[in-house]
């Protein structure tokens, strides 16, 4: 029998990219939260791992799985 073991990441609560409005709104942004921040993931996520490394907070386009955000106006077109 496999004991339930809480997974939540212990900086989920100050974490911009968590807390980011725009990210909870993106359905494939959610299933990442899911996996590194509530989920069996959480000691694989980049974002922590940066903030444990350095002692700086992680950008904030950066997701728990390493890879960058583009900035919000890459997408806008002149």
């Amino acid at each position: 029998m496999k004991i339930a073991v809480d997974e939540t990441c212990e900086f989920l609560e100050g974490c911009r990219f968590f807390n980011s409005p725009l990210v909870r709104n993106q359905q494939n942004l959610v299933d990442i939260m899911d996996l590194f921040c509530r989920g069996t993931e959480s000691m694989e996520c980049c974002r922590k791992r940066f903030l444990q490394v350095t002692g700086k907070t992680p950008p904030d386009g950066m997701l728990p799985n390493g890879q960058m955000l583009p900035p919000p106006d890459a997408a806008e077109t002149d």
